[in-house]
């Protein structure tokens, strides 16, 4: 994604929070989005899939997620992830972990690859901890891992997957409690 300027991330406040409230991403996700699809999207699809007007605020949201090298389409797995990571932000990180498996996976399920990203969003683990983890949770050897493999194998009583269960604090609380 290429850097935006200040002034078009301010624009486009309303409608973010707008979609925020509405959980139109997080309903996209659970109900009707399939991984494994062409996820490039032009603005017309973009709000037909985000069911928001076409205006200068929701283009603005738009351009937000071109590239330099293609300004028409927007990748809208890419355009979900950040979008997401909003609108889940005061909730415990499991439940934006389990949507991120949707997302990211085919059928729920994801590989290695996959796993090890997500997963440096949310734990302070070495990738080859991650990795050993992952081929600890794949017991069948198929490369790929279902969030019901993942939940099952952590929980909030183990130190390296706490912060997983907890809800999410801002900063302000963070330096309240401190």
């Amino acid at each position: 994604m290429k850097r935006k300027n200040q002034s078009e991330l301010i624009s486009s406040i309303p409608i973010l929070h707008r979609l925020a409230q509405s959980q139109i991403e997080e309903f996209i996700v659970k109900e009707n989005f399939h991984g494994s699809e062409n996820n490039f999207l032009t603005f017309d699809e973009f709000i037909q899939r985000l069911k928001i007007p076409a205006d200068n605020i929701s283009y603005t949201l738009f351009k937000l997620f071109t590239s330099k090298s293609d300004d028409v389409v927007i990748d809208f797995k890419e355009y979900l992830f950040h979008a997401l990571f909003t609108c889940k932000l005061a909730e415990p990180h499991i439940e934006l972990v389990k949507l991120l498996f949707i997302l990211h996976g085919d059928c729920e399920r994801i590989d290695r690859e996959v796993f090890v990203r997500i997963m440096k969003h949310f734990l302070p683990l070495k990738t080859e901890n991650l990795n050993n983890f992952f081929y600890q949770l794949d017991r069948k050897k198929l490369g790929l891992i279902a969030f019901k493999d993942f939940y099952d194998a952590t929980n909030d009583r183990d130190l390296r997957f706490k912060t997983l269960y907890e809800a999410n604090k801002n900063f302000r609380q963070k330096q309240d409690s401190q």
